[in-house]
């Protein structure tokens, strides 16, 4: 980054902080700022702020000079965040400079392929900020096949993480894993996911963060299932036959009736009358 306030004044950059301007307010002289953007310039102004013993809050007049003596322009020296990628960011600002960023990568179809955060310090019980990533393994049809529990990787940028959920050492997990042969009517258990990396990773003896907590050791192990199936019935409307929950017992089976999921029966109609009744099996989903 370089500065670029030479050639404008601070009357010209009055009115661009008019409208649509993030403002915090922070007891010290920095401010970490994500450059996820495709802007060249970022401007800057600051004042300063005191309270009284009622707490009543002075503001002091705005400043448009930065240390250097150039006014507040900056000229960003960085490219364009992942061209190759469709991608989202949101930021939420709150009290005391607190923020909440969160960036979305999409594929073509603009499906949701990875949401990416990153934590505070004392979220996660690490020293420092750390990213966690959910992505979900879709099927081909474009529905979500397992839903994946978000956990946090040894990572600190807002980026994409390639090879988040794996079945072996550089092998994905995709729905082939999911379904592993099943068909409508013999559901199979999908194949636990390896503890290289991602949530499988997290929740699993090999959690690389166990050591910075004492209550990290209460996270439970999944045995390679942090994640819920999704069955679909074979019919084209989308509706869900199994629902299956989070770890290794909470799987579907191709015995029901000793599964632990939610079975959805949809009533058939014939000769102009019901023939079922609608029927739901419920199981409250645990982890051990």
């Amino acid at each position: 980054m370089s500065s670029a306030g030479s050639s404008v004044t601070a009357a010209q950059l009055v009115p661009m902080f008019r409208n649509n301007a993030t403002r915090v307010t922070i007891a010290g002289h920095s401010y970490k700022i994500s450059l996820v953007h495709n802007n060249r310039y970022l401007l800057v102004r600051w004042r300063g702020v005191s309270y009284d013993t009622d707490e009543f809050r002075n503001e002091g007049v705005w400043h448009y000079e930065l240390d250097n003596g150039q006014l507040g322009v900056i000229t960003l020296n960085t490219e364009w965040h992942l061209p190759s990628l469709n991608w989202q960011y949101n930021a939420t600002y709150a009290e005391e400079g607190k923020k909440k960023e969160i960036i979305s990568y999409f594929d073509g179809t603009l499906r949701n392929r990875q949401t990416v955060t990153v934590s505070s310090p004392d979220a996660v019980a690490h020293t420092q900020d750390y990213a966690i990533v959910q992505q979900n393994v879709y099927d081909e049809f474009g529905r979500v096949a397992a839903n994946v529990m978000p956990a946090p990787v040894e990572g600190i940028d807002l980026r994409y993480y390639g090879n988040v959920n794996l079945f072996a050492s550089n092998i994905p997990y995709t729905r082939d894993h999911v379904y592993d042969g099943s068909l409508a009517s013999c559901i199979k258990p999908p194949k636990p996911m390896a503890a290289l990396g991602g949530a499988a990773r997290y929740y699993s003896d090999s959690n690389p963060f166990l050591g910075q907590a004492t209550y990290n050791n209460y996270i439970p192990d999944s045995k390679g299932y942090p994640f819920s199936v999704i069955h679909y019935t074979p019919d084209n409307t989308g509706r869900i036959a199994v629902q299956g929950g989070l770890g290794q017992f909470m799987q579907p089976g191709e015995d029901p009736k000793t599964d632990r999921v939610t079975r959805f029966f949809i009533p058939v109609r014939t000769k102009g009358s019901w023939k079922d009744c609608s029927v739901m099996m419920w199981a409250t989903p645990v982890i051990t």
